[in-house]
C-alpha cells in the first residue's frame, strides 16, 4: 500500500484528536464549561500538532508503507467482528455500551490474536442504536478496519488510537446515510467526582499492564467493566462510567509514550477535562471516547515534548 495511503492515515487520526479538542476549547471559551479550561485545551492543542508533525515526519523518513494482505485482511475482518458482537450486546441485551464494550475487552484476549483489531471493533459497536442501525454499524466497522490497516504504526503505543479509528468509521457512516446526531443535555460540568474517576482509571490501566504484565486490552476491559457495573448506581453515576471507561483507553498508552503513571495520572485528568467540554458533540458516535483519550495523550506527550524543547534550546 503507497505512503500516500499511510499519510491518510495519519491525517485522519490527527484531524480526529485535534479538531475534538478544538471543539472543546471552543465550547469552554463560549461558556459551556469554564473559560480556564478553554486554555487548557488550548495548550493541549499546541502539544497535538507537534506529535502529529513529528510523526508525519517520522514515517516520512521512514518511507512506511502498508501491505493490504491476508493478515491485514484478517485485522480488518476482526475490527468487523468486534463491532458485530458489541451492538447487539449493547441495543438488543441492553448491556449499555460500556458493559458490552469492556466484556470483549475481557473476553477477546482468551479467544483471539486479533484481540487488539476486535477492541478497536468494540468502540464501533458502542453507536447509539438511535444513530445507526445494522446497516449503518457494518459501513462504520469496515471502514474503521481499512483505517485501523492503513494507519499501521502510525501514533504507535498511544493510548485512544484504537477509539478514534473507530470514530473515523462512525462518523463516515453517518455522513453516508445521512443520519443525524441526537440532541442531548449541555449541563456535564467538570467536578471533583468526574476528575477522581478519570485520573484514577488511568492510573489503574497503565499499572495493570505496565507493572503487572497484564495485556492492554485485559487491562481496560477490566477496568472498564468494573466502572460500568459500579459507578452507574452512583448519583449520577452514567456518565461517571462513560468517563471511566474513556481514560481507560488513556493508561492503555505505552511506557515509550506515557513513561510514568504521573504522566498517566495527568492523561487521565485531561480525559476527565476533554470529557466534559465536548458531552453535547457528537452524541451517540463510536469512539467518541477513544478520541478523548487519545487526544488527551497526544497532548500531555506533546506538552512535555515541547517543554523538554524549550528547556534544552532544542
Amino acid at each position: 500500500m503507497s505512503r500516500s495511503l499511510v499519510a491518510l492515515g495519519l491525517a485522519l487520526l490527527g484531524t480526529a484528536a485535534v479538531g475534538l479538542t478544538a471543539v472543546g476549547a471552543v465550547n469552554a471559551l463560549t461558556g459551556a464549561t469554564p473559560v480556564a479550561l478553554g486554555g487548557v485545551a488550548g495548550l493541549t492543542v499546541l502539544g497535538q500538532l507537534r506529535v502529529v508533525s513529528a510523526e508525519g515526519g517520522r514515517l516520512y523518513r521512514s518511507g512506511t508503507r502498508t501491505e493490504f494482505d491476508r493478515g491485514g485482511a484478517l485485522t480488518a475482518g476482526a475490527v468487523v467482528a468486534g463491532a458485530l458482537v458489541t451492538y447487539p450486546l449493547s441495543v438488543d441485551a441492553g448491556l449499555g455500551p460500556v458493559v458490552a464494550a469492556a466484556l470483549v475487552g475481557v473476553i477477546a484476549p482468551f479467544v483471539t490474536e486479533y484481540d487488539v483489531s476486535a477492541y478497536c471493533g468494540a468502540f464501533v459497536g458502542m453507536a447509539s442504536g438511535s444513530l445507526v442501525g445494522y446497516g449503518g454499524l457494518a459501513l462504520a466497522a469496515v471502514v474503521a478496519g481499512v483505517a485501523y490497516v492503513v494507519s499501521g504504526d502510525a501514533f504507535g503505543g498511544f493510548g485512544g488510537k484504537l477509539g478514534t479509528v473507530a470514530f473515523v468509521g462512525c462518523t463516515a457512516a453517518v455522513a453516508a446515510t445521512g443520519a443525524v446526531y441526537p440532541e442531548v443535555a449541555t449541563d456535564w460540568r467538570v467536578g471533583w467526582p468526574l476528575l477522581l474517576v478519570t485520573t484514577f482509571a488511568a492510573v489503574a490501566t497503565y499499572l495493570a499492564h505496565a507493572r503487572l504484565g497484564y495485556s492492554v486490552v485485559l487491562s481496560s476491559g477490566a477496568v472498564g467493566l468494573a466502572g460500568g457495573i459500579l459507578l452507574p448506581a452512583a448519583p449520577g453515576g452514567r456518565p461517571l462510567a462513560a468517563a471511566a471507561f474513556c481514560a481507560t483507553f488513556a493508561g492503555m498508552s505505552s511506557a515509550r509514550r506515557l513513561p510514568t503513571a504521573v504522566h498517566a495520572a495527568t492523561a487521565g485528568l485531561l480525559c476527565g477535562v476533554l470529557f466534559a467540554a465536548v458531552a453535547a458533540r457528537f452524541p451517540g458516535s463510536g469512539g467518541k471516547l477513544g478520541t478523548i483519550a487519545f487526544a488527551a495523550c497526544l497532548g500531555v506527550y506533546g506538552v512535555d515534548d515541547l517543554r523538554s524543547a524549550v528547556r534544552t534550546g532544542a
